[in-house]
């Protein structure tokens, strides 16, 4: 996204480079593509790649270890079955030199045990090798990784395992399989403190010559596993099932009513089928999140979890959030001191230069305050009024439009707004505004500041009118009716303190007043009830537009 390709060397300090670079992390860091490329034509991987890249690399690092282990695995019990096998140790040691091993038949997990022997009376135990068992349930804990499972399945904690064992027999079917099923799965009316397994599903299991559908879903009391929901056996064709179909399940049993999605396809046919984990397997249960929150039922362990999950979700509304911002007018030399006051509230406020009055000093200010997040808006070349009966041509309009943005942007700062001299633009001019800028004050806003106003035809607040004759109140009451209305609001000033006087001979605006109205606008943000951002972002966000 290289706009400026000045082919400078690494570490220049050219405006047009520092533009370039800015363009360019921005693109890496919230780009929606994988890569990006930098002011040296060179392709890099963006944040978006490396999030997805991410996933992927572990997947496959846990896969090849998983794989790894079950080989190491495969081949012990292979060498481990490799004879002799010796019944004891002490026969085993007999058998051999001092030095030399031998291998000791094992028991349950364990196939077989190596010694060295050391001595006639002695014999150290180098390693042991796994059994066909439990070479299996390695390969059985692979294929029950959560992972392959949807979100409503989870495993029991290792602590729960040892006294919420499944005693189903073992020629079951195993739990894991058939819970790839269920693609959702919604539970009404159950006790959310207690876990909660499928313990049989049928499908097209033939009673009295009808092939019928059945789903029993166990609860553990606490000391044992028993039914909680016992959908009967309906006939498939009375549900509208087939044997081959994913279909929508929603049936009570008493209080309790569960809603699921199922894809028979996966559920053997003809038989009732008992689901059970493999020996040493851990249980898979429904997980909290399953359950309904209704009126009767508050399911306070899955409200804990939607408390926790809604933190840090946004809630999407349609009204828009008040949004407010600062410009300051006219390339001033008091901009220091406005863009000082600005930070200490957390405004990044908006320059509208006039470009005639760049000089190679100020130009370099105005660039640290846009790498800031600063916006910079052009005010015209010479900044010529433009206002209904005004002696101006269009090409002079264009002229002023075009030139002052294509100045400032030569400089290396992107100038998307545009601030109309004396406020107010003549219409007919509307159009070469619209050319060349994304969005423009021109106070054509016919009295609005919501989102019913073309970004085009928007108009300021004065801070200087407001707080005139040190109305602080006024100003604080001009924040509230925005933060009702749910309004845009940018104020503007020109110098700080104001240039204009009030009737007692002060500054119309001084700091002190300044900083107490972004002081009060500050607090409302805090609070959540507004938003403080620059020009370029407040009239993006306002009207959830991106720029390009």
């Amino acid at each position: 996204m290289t706009t400026y390709d000045t082919g400078n060397p690494l570490g220049s300090s050219d405006p047009r480079d520092l533009f370039d670079n800015s363009q360019n992390a921005d693109d890496a860091v919230n780009g929606s593509g994988k890569t990006w490329v930098d002011r040296f034509g060179r392709t890099r991987v963006s944040m978006k790649g490396v999030e997805e890249a991410v996933p992927d690399a572990i997947a496959a690092r846990d896969e090849s270890q998983a794989a790894r282990d079950a080989s190491v695995l495969a081949r012990d019990a292979s060498v481990a079955a490799a004879g002799p096998l010796y019944p004891t140790e002490a026969a085993g040691r007999a058998a051999v030199a001092n030095g030399e091993t031998f291998k000791v038949q094992g028991g349950g997990n364990v196939a077989a045990y190596m010694y060295r022997r050391d001595s006639a009376a002695a014999s150290t135990l180098l390693t042991s090798f796994p059994s066909v068992v439990a070479v299996d349930a390695v390969k059985e804990n692979q294929l029950l990784d959560p992972k392959n499972y949807p979100a409503f399945v989870r495993y029991l904690s290792a602590d729960a395992e040892a006294t919420v064992r499944e005693s189903y027999p073992a020629t079951a079917a195993k739990r894991g399989q058939v819970y790839k099923a269920f693609k959702s799965i919604r539970l009404t009316g159950f006790d959310p403190a207690k876990p909660l397994k499928v313990r049989a599903i049928w499908n097209s299991r033939v009673v009295s010559g009808e092939p019928t559908f059945r789903l029993l879903i166990d609860e553990w009391s606490g000391s044992a596993w028993g039914t909680a929901f016992d959908s009967g056996s309906p006939s498939m064709a009375s549900l509208g099932f087939n044997a081959a179909q994913v279909v929508a399940y929603k049936g009570t049993s008493g209080t309790k009513t569960i809603e699921a999605v199922i894809d028979l396809n996966l559920v053997p046919t003809a038989v009732g089928t008992l689901l059970n984990p493999a020996v040493g397997d851990p249980d898979l249960v429904i997980a909290p999140a399953c359950h309904a929150l209704t009126s009767t039922d508050t399911a306070p362990g899955i409200a804990a979890e939607l408390a926790k999950f809604n933190a840090n979700k946004p809630r999407f509304i349609s009204r828009r959030k008040p949004t407010f911002s600062i410009i300051f007018d006219d390339l001033n030399t008091t901009d220091p001191l406005a863009y000082s006051v600005c930070a200490d509230y957390g405004f990044k406020p908006g320059f509208a230069l006039i470009s005639s009055r760049f000089t190679t000093e100020n130009i370099k200010l105005y660039q640290g305050y846009y790498l800031a997040g600063c916006s910079i808006l052009a005010h015209g070349v010479q900044s010529l009024p433009m206002r209904p009966g005004d002696p101006i041509t269009a090409a002079q309009v264009e002229t002023e439009m075009r030139d002052s943005r294509l100045v400032i942007e030569s400089n290396g700062m992107r100038v998307s707004g545009w601030v109309t001299p004396n406020s107010v633009l003549d219409e007919q001019w509307l159009p070469i505004a619209e050319k060349n800028f994304g969005y423009a004050f021109t106070r054509l806003n016919a009295g609005l500041f919501d989102s019913t106003v073309d970004p085009i035809r928007m108009a300021r607040v004065s801070m200087e009118e407001l707080v005139m004759e040190h109305n602080i109140a006024q100003a604080q009451a001009r924040v509230d009716l925005a933060i009702t209305n749910g309004e845009n609001i940018v104020f503007y000033a020109h110098r700080v303190p104001s240039s204009r006087i009030n009737s007692d001979a002060t500054s119309m605006m001084s700091e002190a007043e300044l900083r107490t109205v972004l002081a009060y606008v500050k607090s409302k943000a805090d609070n959540g009830l507004c938003r403080i951002a620059s020009p370029d972002e407040a009239i993006s966000s306002y009207y959830q537009k991106p720029w390009s």
